[in-house]
């Protein structure tokens, strides 16, 4: 939300549809378990306030009316409501004429079959609810399971049944009947999927028609292109000659499950003290540019002895990568900030997303921007504890680490292998068909 709401701030309520019933079940159901109870329970509490008639007619209600009602304060409300702004399920709207006064619109949230087709909405479902409680959702909310391979859809399309003026065509029209989809930044290098696929017995279209999945498990979970292709290899229905994308999800998270529980056994190997403090930085910001946010997160929490990754830093990492806010580097040099410059045995969401908005209105788009503002910063607080004679215990610490962890070198070795594979050398093709004989042998 992209105002500085106030609790003697007033606000109206309008939607262009009816709600129904099932509309209610569908947020408390799929939507609920990443947004959570606190904006889903705004979501119904506004939903009760809807209006009707002109603008002049809609009843004035009081943001502070709205906390009490909820029994949350004022950065509570903040936060809900940007979620649900996030998942189009809210618009708001500011009076240009009295900035004091807003406009809630309500959206129709998503119904079950258009929900798990948006790969970004789905993806986070199931990393928070787990695969067992998704599949019964699917079940549940998408239903109707059955084999379409022996049938070809005839239906008519729009324009075979209207007269369209300006003579529009079907892509034109079909354009503007799509929902719009949250949209996430390419990881993948599409041209080098391209040329893998044509040795794989995945049809071509799969890749073309399915981009956004693709591209969000690639995200989500820091997939390269080869492991992209053996998850679809692995979650092709040979009988319909199609990849059947839930289990490509399913599949992607049992993975990314197993290779945490093997890194689990690995000893971490620092680097000696003979290293330089640049060498030292330099090594930890190609780690930072390499690593997936919840790699990153995992890997650095694993070298301090902390296994268990909550389900609030989960939702804390997805949110930051989905909101596109912050590039994927400086989302893990502030992951690094807070769990070793600033000690904290967790990510705390509020501070996260507090100090993430800082950097925003700073500019700060690079990891080594990141690691200068943190020092400017924290040279200027040590400076002022020290005028005012107070002791502070963390003066002279540097966002930085001067040992190096084993996963970062690790890391380094993957992405120089990676990037040789991808470069213009005359034995591109010749490597990618190796490694997908690896790949169909395992």
């Amino acid at each position: 939300m992209n105002h500085n709401l106030l609790p003697t701030d007033q606000y109206k309520v309008v939607s262009k549809a009816v709600l129904q019933d099932f509309h209610f079940e569908t947020v408390s159901q799929l939507y609920q378990p990443f947004i959570g109870a606190t904006s889903t329970s705004l979501f119904l509490n506004l939903s009760s306030q809807l209006g009707v008639g002109d603008y002049n007619q809609l009843t004035n209600n009081l943001i502070e009316d709205l906390l009490i009602t909820l029994d949350i304060n004022i950065d509570d409300l903040r936060e809900s409501l940007k979620k649900l702004e996030a998942v189009n399920l809210i618009h708001t709207y500011v009076n240009r004429n009295d900035q004091k006064i807003l406009l809630f619109e309500l959206l129709i949230p998503k119904n079950g079959q258009e929900f798990f087709r948006d790969s970004l909405l789905s993806s986070m479902l199931l990393q928070y609810v787990g695969q067992q409680r998704f599949a019964f959702l699917l079940d549940k909310f998408e239903g109707n399971h059955w084999q379409t391979q022996s049938f070809e859809e005839v239906s008519a399309d729009f324009v075979d049944a209207f007269q369209l003026p300006n003579h529009q065509n079907k892509v034109q029209v079909n354009a503007k009947q799509n929902e719009k989809n949250i949209k996430l930044p390419s990881k993948v290098n599409w041209q080098l999927m391209k040329q893998m696929i044509q040795n794989s017995f995945v049809p071509g279209e799969e890749l073309v028609q399915h981009t956004e999945i693709i591209n969000t498990v690639a995200v989500m979970y820091g997939l390269d292109e080869v492991q992209l292709l053996r998850l679809m290899e692995n979650a092709m229905d040979v009988a319909r000659n199609k990849v059947n994308w839930n289990r490509f999800r399913n599949l992607a998270v049992e993975n990314y499950e197993f290779s945490l529980k093997t890194d689990e056994s690995k000893q971490v190997h620092p680097q000696t003290k003979d290293d330089s403090q640049n060498n030292s930085q330099s090594d930890l910001i190609t780690a930072f540019e390499n690593y997936s946010p919840m790699e990153f997160l995992v890997a650095l929490k694993e070298e301090q002895g902390i296994e268990a990754i909550s389900n609030e830093e989960r939702i804390t990492i997805s949110n930051a990568v989905s909101n596109d806010n912050l590039p994927p580097a400086v989302i893990n040099v502030l992951i690094h900030y807070m769990l070793v410059d600033q000690e904290m045995s967790s990510l705390n969401r509020k501070y996260f997303e507090r100090t993430a908005l800082d950097w925003m209105k700073h500019k700060i788009d690079t990891p080594q921007k990141a690691i200068e503002y943190t020092q400017k910063w924290q040279y200027e607080r040590q400076k002022k504890s020290t005028s005012q004679g107070k002791y502070n215990r963390k003066i002279g610490r540097k966002p930085i680490i001067e040992k190096m962890p084993y996963w970062v070198n690790q890391k380094q070795t993957k992405t120089q292998q990676s990037q040789k594979k991808q470069s213009g050398n005359p034995e591109v093709k010749e490597q990618i068909q190796d490694l997908l004989n690896k790949i169909n042998h395992d």
